[in-house]
């Protein structure tokens, strides 16, 4: 719910990042780096990459239309995640 009410014109994309990570820490828990959020239009995982973590680079200032997803993977230990035999 924090993230989401972050979505208005003129926020930074990156300013998502330092919520959520925020936010699993107060659970003893921490945001995976190897995924993000994403736009959603014509293509599959297209602009802008929206970063889950703290401290991120991303860019982009969100503006009215634009489509994206907040989808963090919340680890209870540590931020790797793990891949199965068929790499997902």
């Amino acid at each position: 719910r924090e993230s989401v009410s972050l979505i208005m014109p003129n926020t930074l994309y990156r300013e998502i990042g330092n919520v959520v990570s925020k936010v699993a820490a107060k659970g003893g828990c921490s945001v995976t780096k190897s995924y993000s959020g994403h736009g959603i239009g014509h293509g599959f995982h297209q602009a802008p990459s929206v970063s889950h973590v703290a401290r991120n680079k991303c860019i982009g200032i969100m503006k009215p239309s634009h489509c994206f997803t907040i989808e963090p993977m919340i680890n209870e230990k540590g931020w790797q995640g793990v891949l199965w035999p068929d790499n997902w």
